[in-house]
């Protein structure tokens, strides 16, 4: 699964005319696919016997799906992907791909905090770069429907604009807010990022170790390639003592005690 090979797949499937050449952001993303397919791979080695299903979760055009059906899942037991995608033209655009390459993808044109777009239990949920309180909703969802595996990396930390002219910041951000009047912060924007981003980060820990998920974090590539390369891996393994802690944390960093 390298660079090269993932940009010869994102051309096949999003690419009609032969002689054009990638976006400049597929470039990007084939680099960023290198990284994250195999953590993918190792997920999908420990699923469960019976045929796999992988949620891409705010897909864009499944770009991660459609990339591990072509490279990770092929060979293997049976492999189907659901893309979870609010806009319709990316969503319409990704189903042709699937099509093109005769992959096994339904696209499903819906926001992700839509509660029936969720199957029990999937194998792997992926949320690549869901923006703002996106990445939020997939936790909410993921952890409910007891996905075995979710992987996230999250962007847009200070709030981004949904398609609708909503805004949708992640939840944790109005409690970073407070956290810096409280502690006195200075307001330069530089320094209180840094603590929204620290208070963002726990607060999505805590609240996936409090559904009963061992979580691991890690930086997935350098930032050159994306400042947006903090991955969240989370196996779910029940109610732990680590769960009852995350939750008595996650308690006092939101304030709702002492």
């Amino acid at each position: 699964m390298t660079p090269e090979a993932l940009r010869h797949t994102l051309h096949a499937l999003y690419v009609v005319d032969p002689a054009a050449r990638l976006r400049a952001d597929d470039e990007r993303k084939a680099a960023q696919l290198a990284a994250l397919l195999p953590v993918v791979a190792a997920c999908a080695g420990d699923a469960r016997p019976e045929p796999g299903l992988l949620i891409d979760a705010a897909a864009g055009r499944g770009q991660v799906a459609l990339t591990a059906l072509a490279h990770v899942f092929q060979g293997r037991r049976r492999w189907e992907a659901l893309c979870v995608e609010r806009e319709p033209k990316r969503a319409n655009a990704g189903a042709e791909a699937a099509a093109r390459l005769g992959l096994s993808a339904r696209f499903v044109c819906a926001d992700v905090n839509e509660p029936g777009v969720w199957t029990q239990r999937p194998d792997i949920v992926v949320g690549l770069h869901a923006c703002g309180g996106a990445t939020d909703a997939i936790i909410h969802h993921a952890a409910a429907a007891q996905a075995r595996w979710i992987l996230l990396l999250p962007c847009c930390y200070g709030g981004a604009q949904a398609h609708e002219g909503r805004w949708s910041p992640p939840p944790a951000q109005a409690r970073a807010l407070d956290l810096a009047e409280r502690l006195g912060f200075p307001r330069q924007g530089l320094v209180r990022g840094r603590l929204s981003l620290a208070v963002v980060d726990a607060e999505r820990t805590l609240r996936l170790e409090a559904a009963g998920y061992a979580v691991e974090t890690s930086e997935l590539w350098a930032p050159a390639l994306s400042p947006f390369g903090r991955l969240w891996r989370a196996r779910h393994i029940g109610e732990t003592g680590r769960a009852q802690d995350a939750r008595r944390r996650l308690q006092t960093l939101l304030g709702e005690v002492g």
